[in-house]
């Protein structure tokens, strides 16, 4: 035999001896461990009753590992999390007017309207805006006007109607 093999035999014999030492020792009854009383110290191992405390210690006697903590990487304390909110925007009120009446021709297109409390009748171009809304198109019958997403029409009114 080599002497590696021989080594590695002496090795193996070593190993299976404490294997069957530790499996021993885990069937043995574990020796009976006194049980202290809340609030008391083991005496005759060196320690006193101040040396045990029975509540953990103010946090103020902690402000050095507060400023500096020793497991983050930077040593600094972790920033708050900023939360946002993302609100949806009101949708802008639909302009309370009547259409009295439209020009459309080939070169320019108008509308009149009149504004709900007031006598006086506004002309709009297509692309100028109301109360925040914008005159998108100029039909014969009709307006359309948008606002962000949302779209609605306002249809000429009845010349022998007196809703206003």
């Amino acid at each position: 035999m080599r002497i590696l093999g021989k080594f590695n035999l002496v090795l193996c014999l070593i190993c299976g001896v404490l294997g069957y030492f530790l499996y021993q020792e885990s069937l043995r009854a574990p020796d009976r461990v006194p049980v202290l009383e809340p609030g008391t110290a083991a005496q005759g191992a060196g320690q006193s009753q101040s040396a045990m405390p029975d509540r953990m210690p103010a946090r103020d006697q902690f402000s050095q590992l507060i400023a500096r903590p020793p497991f983050s990487a930077t040593r600094r304390p972790p920033q708050p999390r900023r939360t946002v909110v993302v609100t949806k925007p009101q949708p802008i009120a639909r302009p309370r007017i009547v259409l009295v009446g439209t020009f459309v021709n080939s070169v320019s297109s108008v509308a009149v309207i009149l504004k709900a409390g007031t006598e006086k009748q506004i002309r709009l171009s297509r692309g100028e805006t109301i109360d925040g809304w914008t005159l998108e198109n100029i039909l014969p019958d009709r307006i359309q006007l948008k606002s962000k997403d949302e779209t609605f029409e306002v249809e000429l009114r009845d010349p022998g109607s007196s809703n206003r």
